[in-house]
């Protein structure tokens, strides 16, 4: 898993801050052949070591471990407990909202767009596009989308009925513009807050999808905001055809194969087990349309205390114009 470009392993998730500080992690130990401990991970680009520990990043240089910089996000301040119903969350004000694994939703109740995001349903959508590349832009669209005051700018989604089923239709325009400078993809998603799934946990999920274009980079992601960036493992499409699992973190450890392809213009039917680890101990089991495509061990979470609150579908990431319609999402933490 390690050993890939300096590039992607580190100017993309390690080296956010550009430069190092003169601390070192004090632990006198020899960093060049040091093994990772609990809540720590190690990864190798270029000869070059890196360490996150709980959240911070060490590079390995001659008088040891010095400290980079630190991956937490400043304003994710939320401690978390496990309760029998899932999480309860506190906020450093003393704010405190329960989470919970257990979520469906088959659109088939819904009239309105807004009516998706009432609680307990989906908490946002995510709109980014070349008319709306920024955070803020993107927000603003689907507030305005939301709440009814405007509408959608270029990539979209809307309630569609096939037969006497409704679905969720998802379209997302090409990359172009101050996106494609920024190196971002386009996105047409929604969004589900308020799930909970740590480590020992079993994350299982399922959803029908309908692909209607070229195929998006990633279908599904599961995230927590501890860390900036958001990683998390997500159902991801290699060469273009082939449903695969990867974790977004560090050398993203992936899982793949490329026996079977993703259908097109025709409904079928994906399902993900992950078993949460920050170790080798982690486990990810992938079907489609009930054909198991993968069962393999490895790390499914980014560290030991990551917990995974978001859910997001839909077209979490595409370059390409395309469309995909959705139905029949559950997520839970029992076997489906």
């Amino acid at each position: 898993m390690l050993g890939k470009p300096l590039q992607r392993v580190v100017l993309a998730t390690f080296c956010l801050t550009g430069c190092l500080l003169s601390c070192q992690s004090g632990d006198g130990s020899d960093c060049a052949q040091a093994v990772a401990g609990e809540n720590e991970y190690i990864a190798e680009a270029d000869e070059r070591r890196f360490k996150v520990s709980e959240g911070e990043v060490y590079t390995c240089e001659s008088d040891g471990w010095v400290l980079s910089h630190s991956l937490r996000d400043a304003l994710w301040d939320w401690r978390f407990e496990k309760t029998p119903e899932g999480c309860l969350f506190t906020s450093s004000e003393g704010e405190k909202f329960s989470a919970s694994p257990e979520f469906s939703d088959d659109f088939e109740q819904v009239q309105r767009l807004k009516e998706l995001f009432s609680p307990p349903r989906w908490t946002t959508m995510n709109l980014q596009s070349p008319a709306a590349p920024t955070i803020e832009a993107f927000n603003r669209v689907s507030r305005a989308v939301i709440d009814g005051s405007g509408n959608f700018v270029d990539n979209s989604l809307q309630l569609t009925t096939i037969g006497s089923t409704k679905a969720l239709s998802f379209s997302a325009v090409e990359v172009s513009g101050d996106l494609l400078a920024a190196k971002r993809p386009s996105k047409s998603l929604i969004a589900k807050e308020n799930i909970c799934f740590m480590k020992g946990d079993d994350l299982w999920f399922s959803a029908n999808y309908y692909l209607d274009g070229p195929i998006p980079i990633t279908l599904a992601d599961f995230e927590t905001s501890q860390l900036i960036e958001s990683p998390g493992p997500r159902i991801i499409v290699r060469e273009g055809r082939y449903a695969g699992v990867e974790l977004k973190f560090a050398d993203k450890p992936s899982f793949f194969q490329n026996r079977v392809s993703l259908p097109q213009k025709k409904w079928f039917r994906l399902k993900l087990h992950l078993h949460l680890s920050d170790g080798p101990d982690g486990l990810v089991e992938l079907w489609q349309d009930g054909q198991q495509l993968l069962r393999e061990e490895g790390k499914n979470l980014p560290l030991a205390n990551s917990v995974l609150h978001r859910m997001q579908v839909g077209i979490t990431a595409t370059h390409q114009a395309t469309r995909l319609l959705i139905d029949d999402v559950v997520l839970s933490a029992e076997p489906l």
